[in-house]
């Protein structure tokens, strides 16, 4: 898949339906969901997801955005800047999008306006979510960890050389 087919839009009210869409691929075989009946399955998720939307919406200076492959939604990608570092918030793709360098593209961009900020960049990952290892590889170090999630850092100082892959 050509990379420069990616782009990034803003995030509107008609995102809804596949934004639940996204969330319920991304979730549904966790351990806990897997062994459920589809519609429990499907309902659980739904709820789940529309109280973790309402929770997003609260962060103040967050980027919501859309990521597109030739004009089709695949993922979403929730940035929040504050005075003391950016946080990705989210960062999803449809399953069949992933292991394509599209994660790791968008990632390098964050790592360069970091670095461009003097800012550190930190995310929070599930601890069964196999992207952990994936932040690992582009440099984020764990922080901290708590009985679900771990929390991992990526910083400008810690990391000498040019970031490629600029989106």
């Amino acid at each position: 898949m050509p990379l420069s087919h990616v782009s990034l839009r803003s995030e509107t009210e008609q995102d809804r339906s596949f934004l639940e869409e996204l969330f319920i691929a991304t979730r549904e075989e966790w351990p806990g969901f897997r062994d459920l009946a589809p519609a429990s399955r499907s309902r659980i998720l739904k709820e789940q997801f529309h109280i973790q939307h309402q929770q997003y919406k609260q962060y103040p200076h967050t980027w919501f955005n859309i990521i597109s492959v030739d004009d089709q939604p695949v993922g979403r990608i929730y940035v929040c800047q504050n005075p003391m570092e950016l946080r990705v918030i989210d960062l999803s793709l449809l399953p069949q999008y992933r292991q394509h360098g599209i994660g790791t593209q968008l990632l390098r961009s964050i790592q360069a306006e970091a670095t461009r900020t003097q800012l550190p960049l930190r995310l929070q990952v599930h601890q069964f979510n196999s992207a952990r290892h994936f932040y690992q590889k582009l440099g984020f170090q764990e922080e901290s960890r708590n009985s679900s999630h771990v929390q991992l850092m990526w910083s400008a100082a810690q990391h000498k050389g040019p970031l490629v892959g600029q989106l």
